[in-house]
C-alpha cells in the first residue's frame, strides 16, 4: 500500500486526524452503498459500522488501511488509507508534504 505514496498529490481525497479520517471513511461507504453489487455479503459484514471498526483497529495498529467493493455494472471501487510517513517505505516522501 505503501506504493500510493508516490501517487500525485492530487490523488489525497481526505487527511488529518484518526476520528477525520474515520468520518472521511464513513461518508465513502454511505455514497458507496446504493450502489454494492452484493448488498447481502456487505451487510452479513456488519455494514458501515464493523468497517469502521476495523479501520479504526488497522489504523491504530497497522498505520493503513483499505477497502474494496464490486459495484454494480461489474465496476470495482478501492477506497484506502495510507499512513505517512509509511513504516514499510521510511524513504517515501508524504504527497502533501506533511
Amino acid at each position: 500500500m505503501c506504493d500510493w505514496l508516490l501517487k500525485p498529490p492530487t490523488y489525497i481525497k481526505a487527511s488529518g486526524d484518526l476520528e477525520t479520517v474515520l468520518g472521511w471513511l464513513g461518508e465513502q461507504w454511505r455514497q458507496l452503498s446504493p450502489s454494492f453489487a452484493y448488498p447481502d455479503q456487505e451487510q452479513r459484514l456488519g455494514g458501515a459500522d464493523e468497517r469502521l471498526q476495523y479501520a479504526r483497529e488497522a489504523l491504530t495498529h497497522c498505520g493503513s488501511m483499505a477497502w474494496g467493493h464490486w459495484l454494480k455494472g461489474e465496476r470495482y471501487s478501492h477506497t484506502a488509507v495510507v499512513g505517512c510517513p509509511d513504516r514499510h517505505a521510511p524513504n517515501y516522501r508524504c504527497p502533501a508534504g506533511r
